[in-house]
């Protein structure tokens, strides 16, 4: 066997072991998900952002005023769907009606396939 055979192998073999640790994660991870999912389910989520909102009071608005203005006009932050949208939708789920902007945009984020199977219970 010359060094090009043992290398090669020795490739293979770590290629396997890179698959099976993306395979042991990607169980850890769904594992992980389901029992998530078990301890508060999205009705749990929505009650838990309700009760933020609820000791928030004026503060809630204040902090999402902003965002309700420039919204006005747009479907999401930065034009199109973008990171900025991930890292703020989940602050803007606990919105009520007194803001049309940010509740249709929350009605579109909740709408994309995603979204919607990570809120599924």
């Amino acid at each position: 066997m010359n060094w090009e055979a043992a290398g090669a192998i020795g490739e293979i073999v770590g290629s396997i072991a890179v698959l099976i640790t993306l395979i042991y994660l990607a169980i850890q991870v769904r594992q992980n998900t389901r029992h998530v999912r078990a301890q508060m389910g999205h009705e749990g989520w929505l009650a838990t952002t309700a009760n933020i909102v609820a000791v928030m009071g004026d503060d809630a608005a204040t902090a999402l005023g902003p965002v309700e203005q420039g919204l006005e006009g747009r479907e999401y932050l930065a034009g199109g769907f973008s990171a900025a949208d991930c890292m703020l939708g989940h602050s803007c789920i606990m919105v009520t009606e007194e803001m049309p902007n940010l509740k249709a945009y929350m009605d579109r984020l909740l709408a994309r396939p995603a979204c919607a199977e990570a809120f599924a219970a």
